[in-house]
């Protein structure tokens, strides 16, 4: 009767796996304004799924400090991250090199942004990661 017991229970232990992570980037990729606005992205997934999160953070808006699944797209010219935002994509950075403009929605303009080294470094991208999951819970 105890043989029976073991299969059953070692069959719902693998039932309730935690389910695989998603890849991420090494690195957060986060850009700051002169007045303090900052904005930080990851790639998501596998780069060939062009997904990014992308969080914007002291910028006085409905979006400031959420976690927000991209889709971006990257030409010679420059990378583009798109958000969902009420049904409808929006633009919300768009990067050349180390600098780009940040679109905050119900700002009047866009806000500049350059690329933030020290910022960046201290991202940890498996933290950014855990923080977009539980959010999303």
């Amino acid at each position: 009767m105890l043989l029976c017991a073991l299969p059953l229970a070692g069959a719902t232990a693998v039932a309730h796996a935690e389910p695989a992570r998603p890849e991420v980037a090494k690195q957060v990729k986060a850009y700051a304004s002169a007045d303090g606005v900052k904005v930080s992205t990851l790639r998501y997934g596998p780069r060939e799924r062009q997904q990014a999160l992308i969080q914007v953070i002291d910028a006085d808006s409905a979006i400031d400090g959420k976690i927000l699944l991209a889709s971006t797209r990257t030409t010679d010219k420059d990378t583009r991250y798109t958000v969902q935002l009420d049904g409808r994509p929006y633009v919300l950075l768009i990067v050349s090199e180390a600098a780009g403009e940040l679109y905050v929605p119900g700002a009047p303009k866009p806000t500049w942004v350059r690329y933030d080294a020290g910022l960046s470094a201290e991202s940890n991208p498996e933290h950014y990661l855990t923080d977009y999951q539980e959010q999303a819970h």
